[in-house]
């Protein structure tokens, strides 16, 4: 069981929308998960359809009130549950304030129901306070969305040696992941700001990106997470990566399977269809296909590099698929695959067939 603190003090680089989608896409894969709503903006339960003045009871209520968590939990479909907020969490902070443990109020509270979730997700608040403190305390995991362009980057580097200094003067450990968000597919820019970030930030940036869509906002405005509304979008694609890349982030043994057997061809494991491809010169993988109508920035594989394995898995419903990989913007058939068909175009694609 792992708890992730989603933050940034940035409005509008997706903080709320990551918990939202990353949360349901995590249900599809057979997880039970909680989101806990600790901005008094109640943006996460809005983007769930939760109307904010019918709710009852609020995080707040449990943390302070001695109301049980049963009363507060909302039960949302597919083992999705949220424990909601408004605007009186706004409150809280100066309620604390004067409170022994003040900062470890939430943590304690998710102690006695992590038996009950595989995953706990915290949208945290858009400042670095209170609130924000006993957040992170009671995370082991923080994913921090940044939106490519140079205001993306303000303030990033305080959030960052801000959560070093907590963790240092409280003698806690958090990794911290960042996520390439409203990544817009057809900008240059955003391609070289990635490659820039993951040249400083190296491995601490997520492979998976969130593409610029409408198809997010019109989620969003029905109150559903985009993998419960459009299963045939690029953002669909993108926040199922997502939780197939957080969940190998919680589980490194799965992760060992891939590395010992690199060259295979696609494979059904419990996180979706296995792709793997071993090349050590490579700079960058991609996998394009009918799966993700060949667009290959949809589907970014993620390199071992002390295997020089290059690996990825995709959500695929039952079918047939031609495909091929992109390495370094050339495209190939699967070399561990024997499976090939002629395209219309007159070249080799590999086939995979499901079910």
């Amino acid at each position: 069981m792992s708890v992730i603190a989603i933050i940034n003090q940035k409005g509008g680089c997706g903080k709320t929308t990551t918990t939202i989608n990353l949360a349901a896409a995590l249900t599809k894969k057979k997880q039970r998960v909680l989101i806990v709503d600790f901005d008094p903006q109640g943006h996460s339960s809005l983007g769930l359809g939760i109307d904010s003045q019918q709710i009852k009871h609020t995080v707040q209520n449990v943390l302070l009130d001695d109301t049980a968590f049963a009363e507060a939990v909302i039960a949302l479909p597919e083992n999705l549950d949220l424990l909601p907020s408004n605007i009186t969490l706004a409150a809280l902070e100066q309620k604390l304030s004067g409170l022994t443990g003040r900062e470890y109020y939430l943590r304690q509270l998710l102690e006695t129901q992590k038996q009950n979730y595989d995953t706990i997700i915290i949208d945290c608040p858009p400042h670095l306070g209170l609130l924000s403190v006993n957040a992170l305390l009671a995370a082991d995991r923080v994913i921090v969305p940044v939106e490519p362009g140079k205001f993306g980057l303000d303030g990033l580097q305080k959030l960052v040696e801000t959560i070093q200094m907590l963790c240092q003067k409280t003698n806690h450990q958090l990794d911290i992941k960042y996520l390439l968000s409203l990544f817009d597919l057809e900008s240059e820019f955003a391609e070289t700001f990635a490659q820039r970030f993951r040249r400083d930030y190296g491995d601490s940036l997520l492979h998976s990106r969130i593409h610029r869509s409408s198809v997010i906002r019109d989620a969003a405005q029905a109150g559903k997470a985009v993998v419960n509304f459009q299963t045939r979008s690029l953002p669909y694609l993108d926040y199922m990566a997502l939780a197939n890349e957080v969940i190998l982030w919680q589980n490194q043994e799965i992760l060992a399977k891939v590395i010992n057997s690199p060259a295979a061809p696609p494979q059904k494991t419990p996180l979706g269809v296995c792709f793997t491809l071993q090349t050590e010169d490579a700079e960058a993988v991609h996998l394009a296909g009918d799966f993700n109508n060949w667009i290959p920035e949809a589907a970014p594989l993620i390199k071992l590099e002390q295997k020089g394995v290059w690996y990825t898995f995709l959500s695929l419903q039952d079918g047939r698929y031609n495909y091929q990989y992109v390495v370094d913007g050339k495209y190939q058939t699967d070399p561990a695959n024997p499976e090939v068909a002629d395209s219309p175009f007159g070249v080799k694609q590999s086939v995979l067939e499901i079910g």
